[in-house]
């Protein structure tokens, strides 16, 4: 009986590890880099140890062991399998051709390496050129090419699978390789492409399984064309070089870290049509500079990069730069900012429900002939924020001479650090703010070029005692703009052709409007402020020192020197005075 019992057993064992072998052996046979074929790590450590690919398998064949080819060498179908054991080196003058239909295998620890020679595998549609391991678990090194060869290396219509947790399927470092009508599946990375004009085109890598290791690395010259990643274990593409490279077409599916990472501020060559779709990611679609993103996603409204939405973390990690086109915040798809952003030229643009969020100390510095073009409305304003509010931002300064004036509409700018003002204009550069709310910043407004103009606007709470909740100098228009809880004065006029049309002042830990020079201010609500409502620093002994303040409410009937009035200082003619509030047309 216990005989018996344990030729049942033998029986049984031999049953199950046939039925693995036949799985196996099924899910190989599935050509088409699909579903990920992983049976290997279903079994016992014993089992996994003996697991051999079936595509290895058989009578026949030819072994390769360790070799330096140096002249040119065929290794044929009708030598199917070819199995190497030890690294094959594809020396100086050397070219090794696979033809259609060649099956490598490869044992582990062993690998295709080039040091001037060159790689010519070219299968056909009905009959790839397979490179594979001779152990799935094992795995193998893959193809590393590099050198100067005497031509271009070619891998088209072939399948590359298997390559260990640390490696990349296929690299080629200063040695041009084309990648055409080609799958790599089921390795650590996938490929590496590091300059000379090496291309992956009508192919597709999927599933790799280091997650330090992206899919696709570009280097220089680097080309990535009608290409499909799939189930990136970290970055599907990466883009490292810093000229020529190429990114359009096909897309980039499931990853599990970001998308695509473009890392320099130059690089890609002429734009990205049609661009690279990043869809159903783990993480965020991209990270890259304001140069690449628009060289990469160029239209005229911005919307090819909407072709970056539906990914659990459907926002731009942007990493700042030089921007010298135009270049539109999509709603819907946020921009996280890491780096300062310089608008060198044409204009940064954002429309209804846009959102900029930005780290401590980041901020926008417009420059040369760039402008700020900010339009929302007002159920979907703009919106700038911090990523930190305790540490704030560095907020947006102008300092150039732009073609026309930069516009900040319908949006809300918050959140802006102690040390910063949230929109700064210097030299000559008009900004328009209209119909926009800033609040619980550094400093609020300090718009000095000529121009400028401050309307429908509300100020709220300024957090720096270092100066006004609002600057403006010669030439600038202030209406119907509520300034509110100042933690120094909440209006400062530097110049006597200040315009103040209408406003509201209310609650500054100082005085309401302080003014260099004497300047018209007429139809404003004064109130609340623990200084005076108006100071007028002009001395009264110069010409036309005399402020015209007639017009407006000072907190009580009885004018600004009544008990609950706000009060004046300095030269200033307040009589008439509004005995009730003025109604400011609109404030958001």
């Amino acid at each position: 009986m216990p005989g018996r019992n344990g030729a049942r057993m033998r029986s049984a064992r031999r049953r199950g590890s046939a039925t693995v072998l036949v799985g196996l052996m099924a899910g190989l046979a599935a050509c088409d880099g699909g579903a990920p074929l992983d049976p290997a790590r279903a079994l016992p450590p014993t089992e996994a140890s003996r697991l051999v690919n079936p595509l290895c398998t058989g009578t026949g064949g030819q072994t390769h062991a360790a070799a330096t080819i140096n002249t040119a060498v065929t290794w044929a179908a009708s030598g199917n399998p070819h199995t190497v054991t030890g690294m094959i080196t594809l020396g100086s003058g050397g070219t090794l051709t696979l033809p259609p239909g060649v099956i490598v295998c490869f044992s582990a620890q062993t690998g295709l390496q080039s040091s001037g020679g060159r790689l010519v595998a070219q299968g056909s549609a009905a009959a790839p050129v397979v490179l594979t391991a001779f152990n799935p678990v094992d795995g193998w090194y893959g193809v590393s090419l590099q050198g100067t060869p005497p031509g271009t290396s070619y891998l088209t219509n072939a399948r590359v699978e298997y390559a260990t947790l640390y490696s990349t399927a296929v690299a080629a470092f200063g040695h041009p390789l084309v990648i055409d009508s080609t799958i790599v599946r089921q390795s650590g990375g996938g490929v590496r492409l590091e300059g000379r004009a090496s291309t992956f085109i009508r192919s597709r890598v999927d599933t790799t399984t280091n997650r330090y290791i992206a899919a696709v690395t570009l280097g220089d010259s680097g080309r990535f064309e009608q290409s499909v990643i799939l189930r990136s274990a970290g970055v599907g593409l990466l883009i490292q070089g810093t000229a020529g490279i190429r990114a359009t077409g096909g897309r980039i599916e499931a990853s599990g870290g970001i998308g695509i990472r473009a890392v320099h501020t130059t690089g890609i060559v002429g734009s990205g049509l049609p661009p690279v779709r990043v869809v159903g990611g783990a993480s965020y679609p991209i990270e890259t500079t304001a140069a690449l993103l628009r060289r990469l996603y160029d239209s005229p409204d911005g919307a090819y990069q909407d072709s970056l939405k539906g990914n659990a973390r459907d926002t731009v990690i942007m990493l700042g730069g030089p921007l010298s086109a135009n270049i539109y915040v999509r709603p819907g798809l946020p921009w996280h900012v890491k780096a300062p952003i310089e608008v060198q030229g044409s204009a940064l643009r954002a429309r209804a429900a846009s959102l900029l969020v930005l780290d401590p100390g980041v901020g926008i510095t417009v420059s040369g002939s760039g402008r700020i073009d900010l339009r929302g409305t007002a159920s979907s304003p703009v919106v700038l924020t911090a990523d930190d509010p305790a540490r704030g931002w560095a907020g947006i300064v102008f300092d150039s001479i732009p073609p026309a004036a930069s516009r900040i509409v319908s949006t809300r700018l918050e959140h802006v650090g102690y040390e910063y003002t949230a929109v700064e204009s210097r030299n000559a550069h008009p900004v328009v703010v209209d119909s926009t709310v800033i609040r619980q910043s550094g400093r609020a407004i300090s718009l000095l070029a000529a121009g400028s103009r401050v309307s429908r606007t509300r100020v709220d709470t300024t957090l720096s005692s270092l100066g006004p909740a609002v600057e403006l100098g010669a030439n600038v228009i202030l209406e119907s703009t509520r300034i509110r809880g100042s933690s120094r004065e909440g209006v400062a006029i530097r110049a006597s052709t200040v315009q103040v049309l209408s406003c509201e002042v209310l609650g500054s830990v100082t005085d309401g409007i302080v003014m260099d020079v004497a300047t018209p201010v007429h139809d404003c609500n004064l109130v609340g402020n623990l200084g005076v409502g108006i100071r007028n620093l002009q001395p009264a002994s110069t010409p036309a020192a005399y402020a015209n303040a007639t017009g407006n409410w000072w907190g009580d009937a009885g004018g600004p020197t009544a008990p609950a009035g706000d009060g004046v200082a300095g030269a200033v003619t307040y009589s008439p005075w509004l005995t009730s509030p003025f109604v400011l047309p609109y404030v958001p």
